[in-house]
C-alpha cells in the first residue's frame, strides 16, 4: 500500500493520459564510461539513490538486456525476461512498482514503465530498485554522478547498499520522466483583464 504524501501528488494532466503524452517523455541516460559483466545466478537485486533539481513525473526506467555468452545463445536473437522494479521514497514507502515480463532482444535496452506515473518533488531523495530474475549474463555500467537531460539534473549515489552495491547501481541505465505542464494563472478579477470585451467598453456620451 502506497504511505507516502508524494504518491498522493499528481499531475493534473495525468488524469485524462492518452497517447500524446508519450511526446512529453524524456529519457535522463547516465552516460556510460565502461561495461564490465555480471553473472545472474538466481535472483539479482539492484538499485541506485537519486536526487532531481526540478519538480518532475517519473514514468519509468531502463535498464540493459542480457548479453548471449554460450554458442547457443549467441545463435538466438531474443529470450524471455522476467523482472521486478520499484519507486521508493526517502522512508522506503513504496510509491509505484511493475512486474516486466516480455519477449526482449539481446544487447538491447528494455524499457519498462511503471504501473502508474508519480510526481516527485525537487531536492528529495528516491530509490529505484529492479529485481532480475532470469539466468544469464548483464552488463554493468559504470557512470558519473551527475546525469542531466532538458535542463533538468539528476544525481545519483552510487555504491548504496554496502557489499555489491555498485554491482546494484550499475544495471539501471536511464530513468524516463517528464516535465509539469505550465498552468496560466486565474484572473479573479475580469474588469482588469486585457481581454476586449464590454468591460473594457468606454460609455457611450449622448
Amino acid at each position: 500500500m502506497d504511505t507516502s504524501r508524494t504518491s498522493m501528488i499528481k499531475f493534473n494532466s495525468l488524469a485524462t493520459e492518452d497517447n500524446n503524452d508519450n511526446s512529453k517523455r524524456m529519457v535522463c541516460n547516465r552516460m556510460l564510461l565502461r561495461t564490465t559483466e555480471c553473472m545472474n545466478t538466481s535472483v539479482l537485486d539492484c538499485a541506485v539513490t537519486f536526487t532531481c533539481d526540478k519538480n518532475v513525473c517519473v514514468y519509468g526506467i531502463q535498464v540493459p538486456a542480457q548479453i548471449p555468452m554460450d554458442e547457443d545463445r549467441q545463435r538466438q536473437i531474443v529470450y524471455p525476461e522476467l523482472l521486478y522494479a520499484h519507486l521508493l521514497d526517502a522512508e522506503g514507502s513504496r510509491l509505484t512498482y511493475t512486474h516486466f515480463t516480455s519477449r526482449v532482444n539481446y544487447r538491447s535496452l528494455i524499457e519498462i514503465s511503471f504501473n502508474r506515473p508519480v510526481y516527485i518533488q525537487k531536492n528529495k531523495v528516491y530509490k529505484v530498485g529492479v529485481v532480475l530474475n532470469k539466468i544469464g549474463w548483464y552488463p554493468i555500467g559504470t557512470y558519473p554522478n551527475v546525469s542531466s537531460c532538458n535542463g533538468v539534473t539528476f544525481s545519483f549515489s552510487q555504491g548504496q547498499g554496502g557489499e555489491g552495491g555498485g554491482v546494484r547501481d550499475g544495471l539501471i541505465r536511464s530513468i524516463i520522466f517528464s516535465m509539469p505542464p505550465i498552468v496560466s494563472p486565474i484572473n479573479n478579477n475580469p474588469g482588469i483583464s486585457g481581454i476586449s470585451g464590454d468591460h473594457n467598453m468606454q460609455p457611450s456620451i449622448i
